[in-house]
């Protein structure tokens, strides 16, 4: 590796400068060459002694604990016998490879670049069959910091076989041929240890028989025979609890036509004995696959015991498929805490049927975020009962889940950050109690952004065919409920009060916080959203529902107005039972309640005046009734007490104005057409007219007089009033 005259040259360096590393490096490989190892000793503890000093602190630490833990505390690569020892070798190699990739200048000569090179290492322990298999193993699995090279693996390997005939190495050769997919001569060298009598050599053979390769064929009588050898060459350790496990599975696959299967596992009752014992071997060596194939033989054997021990075992070392079978048993048992323990292990380990199903527990309970995240999670992972889930076209809570998630994600949005943005839509259909199947129509009703193509924003056909659906459902909500004493006019009126932008749809889109989720266009974002913004969101939610539940066609039963109604009448039932409370009031009977209203005003001032002797300025005085409320008093005058009569008498300009009503007569001739004249009340009154200027001869829209109807209705009271019979 290096000549004496390079050796002399970096010796004359060091001397000028001790600290020059590189330099202490050229002489460190001629004492090796020269097998000088206590020489070459002082100087690399020095080199790390340098580095340790330097900015790759971090780096040459962690080196030197590696070969501190190699070499029983020493500090030192090499040992003062008098060639290296292999840990000290691979150190040294892993010197080299570090300071190579950090670039420290000087070392780069060390570094071989090919396999070729190699042979000078090799040299240096070319007897050394222990020293060769190190050597090998460590470029087989790429350790000390070097990288793998299975060519220089497999010359270290084949020339330490070829030394001492270790079945080890053989063995070792074999696993370097099969990750290079040299199949046949990886089956060789493995079955070259398995004669030598290595458990790991048989344990390797029976594999390659077991499941087969391209140029081995699959032979279940010959894995059988290997694995059973594998089980007889060791006692304990991991390939032994393996090679039972096997044993018993190959066992079990090459007799499983002789029997009739079990309709549950595919398992064979006469044959389960060799292959429960070489589980139950395997289990009790801690190897959890083995745990599970002996739980899931008790429980055909109804032994739920001895199921729920070995699911254990397997479940509490992280085997997920135990775990979930765990969860069945304890469900099946009734023990539905334990259970939860063991579903939510198995979704978490990533089963996808636990995922499925921790989500249609949370949505028993209803935990919707839960189940909708447990599902999503099972559906990314292809199970199909999720699918089904969250694509159902029914009326579900995490259905409707899907559908907004599926609205608002968009490439490369986080799963969790998308709920977060879903939890004020679904605020908002937990209020109205309706959960979208296609969220489109949700989102639409509150879009107000504008189609540049149609020039109209997504909401309005929405609103437009929630305001039919809302006047629908109101109006019919009137005729259902069929008052007593309305008329269609009466309930339309009734209903006009309910469905106005400015009464009751304001408050409802308050109770939603519709201002909150509305989307305005360019042209509406810098203004307040306004009344009738929030009633058109209002109607557009309802057009959705409408159109959502059409859409999904999920209840053929019942029509998918149905669920559109049923959202009105949540809201608006309180006012319907409000207004069912009072007839509407016809323009005759607000006027009629004015006009008493002011008639009475008029008789409270009357008597106020009357009895109180007070200055003039401390009585209100009311004016002259307004035209048509002196028509509505001609109306209904005969009606009025007779007290109130006289004394709203003063307040009519015209005594003989024609009242509204189609035949337009006066006061006198509405009181003329009762059945009778009472003393007591018609009487006083038509006196009372008579003496503020009522008219006999004044006529209505027909030409009707008051004495025509007088001679016609009552002739005999016609001496009552001064007149001939």
């Amino acid at each position: 590796m290096i000549t004496e005259t390079e050796f002399q040259k970096a010796s004359e360096i060091l001397r000028s400068n001790s600290k020059d590393v590189a330099s202490k490096f050229s002489v460190v490989c001629y004492w090796i060459e020269k097998k000088r190892l206590g020489n070459a000793r002082s100087y690399t503890k020095e080199i790390l002694d340098l580095l340790s000093q330097s900015q790759k602190i971090d780096l040459f630490k962690l080196l030197q604990a590696e070969i501190s833990r190699y070499q029983g505390g020493s500090q030192y690569i090499y040992s003062y016998h008098d060639r290296p020892n292999t840990e000290d070798l691979c150190h040294f190699i892993s010197l080299l490879q570090k300071l190579n990739e950090k670039k420290v200048k000087g070392t780069e000569a060390w570094i071989l670049p090919d396999g070729q090179s190699y042979d000078t290492l090799l040299k240096w322990v070319d007897s050394d069959a222990q020293a060769l298999k190190k050597l090998g193993d460590m470029y087989y699995r790429g350790s000390f910091g070097v990288p793998k090279n299975y060519d220089v693996a497999l010359k270290c390997l084949i020339k330490a076989y070829q030394h001492n005939r270790d079945s080890n190495t053989a063995n070792l050769i074999g696993c370097v041929y099969d990750d290079q997919k040299k199949y046949t001569e990886a089956l060789d060298y493995f079955k070259k240890a398995s004669d030598a009598g290595n458990c790991y050599g048989s344990f390797n053979v029976a594999s390659s028989y077991h499941f087969g390769e391209k140029s081995i064929p699959k032979d279940l009588n010959e894995a059988e025979r290997y694995y059973k050898k594998a089980t007889q060459q060791i006692t304990s350790g991991s390939v032994y609890a393996k090679a039972h496990y096997q044993y018993g599975k190959v066992y079990q696959a090459l007799h499983k036509d002789k029997q009739s299967q079990s309709a549950h596992y595919g398992y064979h009752r006469n044959f389960l004995e060799l292959s429960k014992e070489q589980y139950k071997i395997a289990a009790d060596n801690n190897y959890e696959m083995a745990a599970f194939e002996l739980a899931c033989i008790y429980q055909i054997e109804k032994n739920d015991k001895n199921a729920e021990l070995y699911f254990k075992k397997a479940a509490d070392k992280e085997h997920v498929e135990s775990q979930f079978r765990l969860w069945k048993l304890y469900k099946a048992q009734n023990r539905l805490d334990e259970a939860k323990v063991y579903l939510q292990k198995a979704a978490s380990a990533g089963n996808t049927e636990a995922m499925y199903y921790l989500g249609c527990h949370y949505e028993t309970q209803k935990q919707y975020k839960e189940a909708f995240t447990s599902f999503y999670k099972s559906l990314k992972k292809g199970n199909s009962l999720a699918k089904e889930k969250l694509e159902s076209k029914k009326q579900e809570r995490v259905a409707s889940y899907y559908s907004l998630y599926q609205t608002l994600e968009e490439e490369g949005d986080k799963f969790d950050e998308v709920v977060d943005e879903m939890k004020p839509y679904l605020e908002l259909q937990e209020e109205m109690g309706y959960y979208f199947i296609n969220a489109e129509y949700l989102w639409n009703a509150l879009d107000r952004t504008i189609n540049s193509d149609i020039k109209e924003a997504p909401f309005q056909k929405l609103e437009f065919l929630g305001d039919g659906v809302l006047t629908t459902t109101i109006r019919e909500s009137f005729v259902d409920k069929n008052p007593k004493g309305w008329t269609v006019g009466d309930i339309d009126k009734a209903a006009q009060s309910l469905l106005s932008n400015h009464t009751i749809l304001p408050k409802v889109a308050k109770q939603l916080k519709l201002s909150e989720l509305i989307n305005l266009n360019e042209a509406e974002e810098n203004a307040p959203i306004t009344e009738k913004m929030q009633a058109d969101a209002v109607e557009a939610l309802i057009g959705a529902i409408f159109q959502d539940y059409g859409f999904s066609k999920a209840d053929n039963s019942t029509s998918y107005y149905m669920k559109a109604r049923t959202m009105i009448l949540k809201f608006w039932k309180p006012y319907l039972d409000a207004a069912l409370q009072e007839k509407p009031r016809s323009a005759t009977q607000q006027a009629t309640i004015h006009m008493s209203t002011t008639v009475k005003k008029a008789a409270i001032v009357t008597r106020t005046t009357s009895s109180t002797p007070t200055k003039p300025s401390a009585t209100k005085s009311t004016g002259p009734l307004s035209p048509s409320t002196q028509r509505v008093f001609s109306a209904i005058g005969g009606s009025i007490a007779p007290d109130i009569f006289s004394k709203a008498l003063p307040k009519m300009s015209n005594i003989n104005r024609r009242n509204i009503g189609k035949n337009g007569d006066t006061v006198l001739m509405t009181i003329l057409r009762n059945k009778q004249l009472r003393d007591d009340k018609e009487v006083p009154k038509i006196k009372a007219l008579l003496a503020h200027g009522a008219l006999w001869t004044a006529t209505n829209n027909t030409g009707e007089s008051a004495d025509d109807l007088l001679k016609a209705k009552h002739p005999a009271r016609a001496t009552t009033f001064g007149k001939k019979t």
